[in-house]
């Protein structure tokens, strides 16, 4: 049972590099090399969707230690390679850019766009709320580097699910607070078997 359970880990461990991987090359192959804001967002979507599933996987972990490998893995998602606490694995050669310094080069993105004030304002308003958002997953993943309570680890990982959840904004009919499916659906990108807000 145990060695069933290394093994899932170590594939969890590969996917998600592959996964990182593929998300990145993605992104970079746009002619001159830097990739529109649409493809980031595309990319980007992917990436948290991702963390998403690292962190519900992480939150069913067999031991704290694989707990605190998958935490380390969301903290090297978000912050990327030069991050203050990224760990580089050691059968990697990924440079992750990272969640946050995406969402930070959107901030400077958005204002150059041609769109109308009011939506360029809202736009704005939900990459701050997706940063915020991740800092919150970031701060949530550091502190069970240490946990050694199993229950409090797990607990702590879905915060760390729930904010990534709350980055992702999947549209729903209630009240809501806007984050990265606000961004996708005002640049169309949302065709993707969701249903837009009422």
């Amino acid at each position: 049972m145990v060695k069933n359970r290394s093994a899932v880990g170590i594939a969890a461990i590969a996917l998600f590099s592959l996964i990182v991987i593929a998300c990145s090359a993605a992104a970079a192959d746009q002619g001159d090399g830097t990739p529109s804001l649409e493809a980031q967002l595309i990319s980007f979507a992917s990436e948290l969707r991702l963390g998403l599933s690292l962190a519900a996987f992480a939150a069913y972990s067999p031991t704290i230690l694989d707990l605190r490998l998958h935490a380390q893995q969301l903290i090297n998602l978000i912050e990327g390679a030069d991050g203050p606490h990224y760990v580089r694995p050691t059968e990697s050669s990924d440079e992750p850019v990272g969640l946050l310094v995406e969402v930070t080069g959107w901030l400077r993105q958005i204002p150059d766009r041609p769109l109308p004030p009011d939506k360029k304002e809202r736009l704005l308003v939900a990459a701050k709320n997706v940063l915020i958002f991740l800092d919150l997953a970031r701060d949530a993943a550091l502190s069970l580097l240490d946990e050694r309570r199993m229950d409090r680890a797990k607990e702590g990982m879905f915060e760390v699910y729930a904010c990534l959840a709350a980055a992702y904004e999947p549209p729903c009919g209630t009240a809501y607070v806007p984050g990265l499916w606000t961004i996708l659906d005002a640049f169309g990108l949302t065709d993707r078997g969701e249903e837009p807000h009422s």
